[in-house]
């Protein structure tokens, strides 16, 4: 679980209020079904003629459109899953995030898009990109129009780049996160675990390089930076809504040819559009090693040890330290 500082209380509008509370109450009830264990009926696993049931599926929808909400079967002991198709991330990849059942959004990076018993809000905070191959093996089962994408974008800035929710998805999405004992963090981290176990269990093959996330910081302006006259070091949280508002992002992601992974730099508020403030800066790592220098905002590197105590380390041997990836 994250260890996250204790907050004093903060106002949250009386609409994100309920819809905490029902959430919560959701949520126990999503345990308390979790919990109860299911004996099969005697006989009914060697009852099943293989040849007929095969028969009865549908074969898979290859193609991949954006906003495409797609079931992914179910693989080893792990369930069936549902993910919305984001958008392209490189020719190899597709950026997904998978639906939460419980009907009502969690946090700020939660989107309600449905009333279904089976899909209603998209965990935006728990986004992965993932290949095609295996994204073609699955079933599309619904789909976002133009203005749902929209907001799902929307949210996907808030999730990445730090931003604050629009005023009109205020309604749609849940209330920020301030103490480490909400329970929230626990529920976030058990759909991190899942997603991952999933895709762990997909045919090697298939499997992603590594996972998507973002570490937002903030940091002092350049050319406060520049009039340092010794070594400066700022220190930067994964939690954006937990420390002092932030200025810029660090995504990591795996790069296309499915070895090393990419790391791209953005000003918050600047959506899709790297930031070239830290070029020349190399990332070092907690082991000793360094990557190429920053250009145009990114560097690729190959990934040889846990994602730690991660440092932006400029020319003149000034840092910005990054906090650990589990908070």
């Amino acid at each position: 679980m994250r260890n996250l500082p204790k907050r004093p209380a903060r106002n949250v509008p009386e609409q994100q209020k309920q819809r905490l509370l029902r959430w919560l109450e959701a949520w126990e009830e999503h345990q308390a079904f979790a919990a109860i264990e299911f004996e099969p009926s005697e006989g009914s696993g060697g009852s099943i003629d293989r040849e007929r049931l095969a028969s009865l599926i549908e074969p898979f929808d290859s193609q991949l459109v954006e906003g495409q909400t797609r079931l992914m079967p179910a693989h080893g002991e792990e369930e069936p899953l549902l993910l919305l198709l984001i958008k392209p991330w490189n020719e190899a990849d597709y950026l997904v995030a998978p639906f939460t059942a419980i009907g009502e959004p969690a946090t700020p990076t939660e989107l309600k898009l449905r009333d279904h018993m089976l899909y209603s809000s998209l965990c935006l905070w728990n986004t992965r990109t993932l290949p095609r191959a295996l994204l073609s093996e699955s079933w599309v089962v619904d789909v976002c129009d133009e203005s749902e994408m929209a907001d799902v974008h929307a949210i996907l800035e808030v999730a990445m780049l730090g931003s604050d929710v629009p005023e009109h998805l205020l309604e749609k999405t849940g209330a920020p996160i301030f103490r480490s004992e909400d329970p929230r963090i626990d529920y976030q981290d058990q759909y991190l675990r899942a997603f991952g176990a999933w895709i762990a269990s997909a045919p090697r093959a298939k499997q992603p390089a590594g996972e998507l996330f973002t570490l937002h910081f903030s940091a002092p302006p350049m050319d406060a930076l520049a009039a340092s006259s010794s070594r400066a070091e700022f220190v930067k949280e994964e939690n954006w809504f937990e420390s002092d508002p932030r200025t810029h992002a660090v995504v990591f992601f795996p790069h296309q040819d499915g070895v090393h992974l990419e790391c791209n730099l953005y000003k918050l508020e600047v959506a899709d559009t790297r930031s070239s403030e830290f070029d020349g800066y190399v990332l070092h790592f907690k082991s000793g090693e360094r990557s190429a220098p920053v250009e145009d905002g990114r560097v690729v590197f190959k990934r040889s040890a846990g994602l730690e105590d991660i440092r932006l380390t400029g020319p003149d041997g000034r840092t910005v330290r990054l906090a650990s990836k589990g908070g």
